[in-house]
């Protein structure tokens, strides 16, 4: 089993990485960014951004998917995906 079949810890992990990957490469075209700095480590306000709207976008995509397992997605921590998902609500998009 792959890693993030192992991440997503599902029998429909395939379909669920496909939605995942589309997101995350629509958010880092729209960003004008690559989807290795949304996955990176990098904390540059516009990667932030586009990282929080993919977190955000997923979550509401795929809502039986935990924030652990988004989380681990983006090499972060539960709470990251919580807050992004919150905060994002409350911010106006780029």
């Amino acid at each position: 089993m792959s890693t993030m079949n192992v991440a997503l810890g599902g029998v429909h992990a395939q379909a669920s990485r496909e939605a995942i990957d589309a997101i995350i490469a629509e958010e880092a075209e729209k960003a004008g960014i690559g989807v290795a700095d949304i996955l990176g480590r990098r904390r540059q306000k516009t990667i932030v951004r586009a990282r929080h709207a993919a977190m955000r976008r997923i979550r509401h995509a795929l809502p039986n998917e935990s924030y652990q397992a988004i989380g681990r997605v983006f090499s972060r921590h539960h709470a990251s995906v919580m807050y992004a998902v919150g905060a994002l609500q409350k911010k106006p998009p780029l």
